[in-house]
């Protein structure tokens, strides 16, 4: 870069020093208005700031009880699927006896009274399509 050549400035740095000088001056004036008027405009101000720390309290407020209240639903799930209750994708995976003893559980638990013992333990004797008899559960 030669000695005596000014250094060239970009028109996006050019605009972003004028935005930054015109803030500036706009700011300025603001101040100087709300000096010059303060005993009109101050309950306005206060106002206007108490208005928005209740709104901004009231939304702070909101988002905690949804962050909160979705992680009790988060837990109230895993807690139920712990306990024995089973989700759908679960219970379709079982194979007979398995299901079985799961829906004897479920009865069992809400004193079901047709339901004394473990279904996939009792055997019936039960016949086919064919009719020959067949022993045991399904």
């Amino acid at each position: 870069m030669a000695a005596g050549k000014p250094k060239r400035w970009s028109s996006r740095r050019k605009r972003r020093d004028d935005q930054l000088a015109a803030g500036a001056v706009g700011g300025i004036a603001v101040l100087g208005v709300l000096t010059s008027s303060w005993a009109v405009i101050w309950p306005y101000l206060v106002g206007t700031l108490v208005i928005g720390a209740v709104s901004g309290g009231g939304w702070w407020l909101w988002k905690t009880d949804r962050l909160i209240s979705s992680g009790d639903r988060t837990w109230r799930h895993e807690d139920a699927v712990n306990t024995g209750h089973r989700t759908l994708i679960e219970v379709d995976a079982m194979d007979g006896p398995a299901f079985e003893e799961f829906v004897a559980g479920l009865c069992r638990r809400t004193d079901a009274p047709t339901c004394a013992g473990s279904v996939a333990r009792t055997t019936m004797a039960r016949t086919s399509a064919d009719g020959c008899p067949t022993g045991g559960p399904w």
